[in-house]
């Protein structure tokens, strides 16, 4: 095989990998936490922006857990737009393989900017929100129910972090340990900023979600096959 195919296909592994699934595993029977960008789906009117960000994108706010977040800018970088997105239009997915089943309440720290960040306008200036998954593997694509599929959530505080909770639990059953569950949050209204997800027993208190370490992100069996067969073209190579 020439050198140049060879070059070629470890090239295409690299690109497989960068884009590769990741999922979040649950290692303390209390909760699981993660970063928001974490993600293994973003979408268009999404980005993520870390605290020394570049032109064009604006940096994301002081204090951000892990020096970065998702922003959900819209379709016209910097120019709020106003208005609000359907449920699901524009979804951000994780992948969360829980080791313990039970009930678990979702909590977000998210940064509502004022009038001159993120795009924000004074109009909307702290009052920006996002839809949340109702449950565990809906189709953002066909599961558009407000009542059943989607709701409102407002994280974070007015030009500030802050955790935010609502009383929605999730379940999961003994079938579900084990088995990744896909979960996503969509853009209702442009300018939030997400920073950090939690979802925690009822044994977590409030004063103890933000101290909690996240928990292991690794790639998906897929990536990992992919990793081990570039190695074996390496190796045969030399």
């Amino acid at each position: 095989m020439s050198r140049t195919l060879w070059v070629l296909i470890v090239a295409g592994l690299a690109v497989s990998l960068a884009g590769a699934d990741v999922i979040v595993v649950q290692d303390n029977p209390d909760y699981i936490a993660f970063e928001a960008e974490s993600c293994f789906t973003i979408s268009p009117r999404h980005q993520i922006i870390t605290t020394n960000e570049t032109a064009p994108w604006p940096s994301a706010p002081a204090g951000s857990s892990g020096d970065a977040g998702v922003w959900a800018f819209g379709q016209n970088l910097g120019t709020h737009e106003g208005g609000a997105r359907g449920a699901g239009a524009f979804p951000v997915g994780y992948k969360l393989q829980f080791t313990t089943a039970g009930s678990y309440r979702l909590w977000i720290r998210g940064y509502i900017p004022g009038p001159t960040a993120l795009g924000e306008n004074a109009a909307n200036s702290g009052n920006d929100s996002a839809w949340a998954a109702r449950r565990f593997n809906l189709d953002p694509a066909l599961d558009t129910s407000t009542t059943t599929d989607w709701f409102q959530v407002i994280p974070g505080a007015a030009d500030a972090f802050a955790w935010r909770t609502w009383t929605v639990d999730f379940t999961i059953d003994a079938e579900q340990v084990g088995v990744p569950q896909t979960w996503y949050f969509s853009e209702r209204e442009d300018g939030l900023f997400i920073d950090r997800i939690v979802f925690a027993t009822s044994s977590v208190s409030s004063g103890q979600v933000n101290g909690l370490p996240n928990s292991p992100v690794v790639p998906e069996p897929t990536s990992l096959a992919l990793l081990g067969l570039g190695g074996l073209l390496l190796r045969r190579r030399r």
